[in-house]
């Protein structure tokens, strides 16, 4: 059913509008360029899929697998998504606006320049995950577990991290990343190695 719809409106350059796809498991398939507005993803799989470029307006992936396939240069808007598998999924270059990531697993997935504006992060787990050069505004992270991940020139001013877990992470020499953000002493105890500091 999903094929179908894709192959029919990327002929006519059509967004696919209010939509629900279940259970569907796609295969290498090239979605690019398209729109999703108002789209339900169910327990759906893709396997090495291409959407770059895609629009995603008020969609919601839910209980579904987007392994370690390619979101480049895409554009979200009050989109959400709940209890997803997106281990080694490429998200470069997006702008992510309005939208909510919860309870999903993120290992390995790359963020590197990506916008987040007004959106949040909650529950979720992005091990060894690349979130570099990303610029954050009134974005917030809850819950969510960052171990490994490289944060090289992502700006956290202001964010409040005291209920994730850090450990591990990259950032520049300076630290600058983590001026002016706040963490809990546990936190800044695993931040202290980068700066050669020993605890006693």
């Amino acid at each position: 059913m999903l094929e179908t719809y894709i192959e029919e409106h990327k002929e006519s350059e059509r967004a696919i509008e209010h939509a629900v796809f279940e259970n569907e498991i796609i295969t290498g398939l090239d979605m690019s360029g398209l729109e999703f507005v108002a789209v339900q993803f169910k327990k759906c799989r893709f396997i090495k899929c291409s959407l770059t470029k895609c629009g995603f307006y008020k969609v919601q992936f839910q209980g579904c697998d987007i392994s370690n396939s390619k979101f480049h240069d895409t554009y979200w808007k009050d989109s959400e998504i709940t209890e997803c598998k997106g281990e080694g999924a490429r998200f470069c270059n997006s702008r992510i606006k309005e939208s909510r990531l919860l309870d999903s697993v993120f290992h390995y997935a790359n963020f590197a320049n990506t916008v987040w504006e007004k959106a949040s992060i909650t529950g979720s787990r992005f091990h060894d995950a690349i979130i570099t050069e990303t610029k954050l505004k009134s974005t917030t992270f809850t819950e969510t577990d960052f171990q490994g991940v490289d944060f090289y020139k992502t700006l956290m001013r202001g964010m409040d991290l005291s209920s994730c877990v850090l450990g591990r992470n990259t950032f520049s020499e300076s630290l600058e990343e983590l001026k002016g953000a706040k963490i809990d002493s546990l936190q800044a105890i695993s931040i202290l190695h980068l700066l050669e500091i020993d605890v006693v």
